[in-house]
Order: structure tokens, then C-alpha cells, then sequence
């Protein structure tokens, strides 16, 4: 059995000059993902300012090989997304996401630390390809951050 997540995205962008750039589909337009299992991730939860907590980890979960993540949050908080898949050392990258605009992620594949920089437009030049294996949030925002967190096969 597969369950399938839609997702509708459209983007308006207005400038301070007037200038305005919009995405390029209409808002009515859906892409359909069709999950390989219905073991899912889905929750809510409060994270203290600076304070951490682990949203995904791949060994303590169902959810073996996400194929669809969705991550909200009403304060800027920054996403860590490891890949070390059992290897001595992890491979880290955080960044920001702001608030009320949701992370989306359609899958866990990345590159680990042997990656080389690709020359556009050709491929990576090496590098091993891996999957990411735990999520994690930080909250420096100052206030409590509301987040909802979904993770499907």
C-alpha cells in the first residue's frame, strides 16, 4: 500500500521599486509524491530558545529512507542535516530556515565528505553518494518555537 503527499507551491515577489516576479506555475498546480510506506513521522512540538532536539534519526525510527519532509516552524530556527551512515566521522550541514515558511525536502540522498565541487554543468567530479541520517532543529530565536514536523517513507 503507498499514500501520496501533494504539494502546491506558488511564489509573489514584490519589490520595494514596484518590481514583481512571480513563479512561473499557478497556484492550483500540484505535484503528487507517492510514499513507499505509511510509516510516518508527524508531530508538533515546543523547543525552548536555545535548546536543540532531534526531529528524524534514521536508526530510531520507522521511517528508513524519507522520501518526503516537511518542517515549519513560527520562530527562524536552523536545520542540521547529518549523513555518516556508520562512518567515523559525520558530516554536518545547518542553515536557517525562517519562520512561518516551511523546509521541504523529497528525499535523503547526499553527497558525503569526499564530495567535489562539480564544474557547471558537468557532474561531480567524485565523491560518495549517501543519505542523510538525522535532522535536527536548534531554536536561537529568543522566544519558544511551535514546530511541526512530517517525515514519510
Amino acid at each position: 500500500m503507498s499514500i501520496s503527499a501533494n504539494i502546491t507551491v506558488h511564489y509573489e515577489v514584490t519589490t520595494d521599486s514596484g518590481k514583481s516576479y512571480e513563479s512561473p506555475t499557478t497556484k492550483t498546480t500540484a505535484k503528487t509524491l507517492t510514499l513507499t510506506s505509511e510509516e510516518v513521522e508527524n508531530r508538533s512540538l515546543k523547543l525552548a530558545t536555545a535548546a536543540s532536539v532531534d526531529v528524524w534519526d534514521k536508526a530510531n525510527s520507522p521511517v528508513t529512507a524519507m522520501q518526503f519532509v516537511y518542517i515549519l516552524s513560527d520562530q527562524d530556527v536552523y536545520v542540521e542535516l547529518n549523513v555518516a551512515d556508520g562512518e567515523a566521522k559525520e558530516n554536518v550541514i545547518a542553515f536557517k530556515i525562517s519562520a512561518n515558511v516551511p523546509l521541504i525536502m523529497t528525499s535523503d540522498d547526499a553527497y558525503d565528505s569526499d564530495y567535489v565541487q562539480m564544474a557547471v554543468p558537468a557532474a561531480p567530479a567524485a565523491g560518495t553518494e549517501d543519505t542523510i541520517d538525522r535532522i535536527a532543529i536548534y531554536n536561537k530565536s529568543g522566544s519558544e518555537a511551535n514546530i511541526d514536523v512530517f517525515v514519510g517513507n
